[in-house]
């Protein structure tokens, strides 16, 4: 999956919102609820997607992420997370936020 970009394609659109649209019932998929926000308040949304858009980090994500474990008692060393784990994740941060911006 980590280098099958359809499939992490995939996986972000099949994403769930914990925040429900009124008159829809059950949680929406996590870009159709913003395509909605962008729908009925198209002004308020797009600043939001260009403020995270400006403080939108490539390098400190992937840091982090890095990062993440490296302090961890020796006791737990067992839950370290994997290089392809955390690979993978810095693909799904950044392909669902390069998307986000694709939607302005």
């Amino acid at each position: 999956m980590i280098n099958d970009l359809q499939m992490l394609k995939a996986y972000i659109s099949k994403g769930k919102s914990e925040i429900h649209w009124d008159g829809l019932g059950e949680k929406s998929k996590h870009f159709e609820l913003v395509a909605l926000l962008l729908k009925n308040y198209p002004n308020e949304t797009k600043s939001f997607i260009n403020r995270v858009k400006y403080k939108f980090d490539s390098k400190k994500i992937n840091e982090i992420i890095e990062n993440i474990d490296s302090n961890l008692p020796e006791e737990l060393i067992n839950f370290k997370l994997s290089d392809s784990r955390k690979k993978l994740m810095f693909k799904l941060i950044t392909l669902r936020i390069e998307t986000l911006f694709k939607l302005i």
